[in-house]
């Protein structure tokens, strides 16, 4: 079941328009207590991990893979922005049936 739900919301945000993700929103903007991203590396340890974990951006078709930046050109900066919005947005979808899924279960 996990991985349907992740693949199924996976799926639906790669469907959503870029211009979605080009809009201002409030969700998006950097809050206070992320500590401009300092909280993930420091509780989280991303940066000793993050390179093993797949790239879910081309697992679709038209996908947009963000492990690495491709060139320095303004559309494809503009582009990995919106799109690390969508991966953002996919992310937070994924984490919030979690509680239900581990009541749901057994340990």
């Amino acid at each position: 079941m996990w991985v349907i739900i992740h693949l199924g919301v996976s799926y639906s945000c790669s469907r959503i328009p870029i211009r979605f993700f080009s809009r201002n929103l409030k969700f998006f903007k950097t809050k206070s207590w992320e500590f401009r991203g300092r909280i993930y590396q420091k509780f989280f340890g991303i940066k000793r991990w993050k390179n093993i974990i797949p790239d879910g951006g081309s697992l679709f078709k038209g996908g947009f893979p963000k492990k690495h930046l491709e060139n320095k050109k303004i559309d494809y900066l503009r582009t990995f922005y919106y799109e690390t919005k969508r991966a953002e947005l996919t992310h937070w979808l994924t984490i919030l049936p979690s509680p239900v899924f581990f009541l749901w279960n057994i340990w």
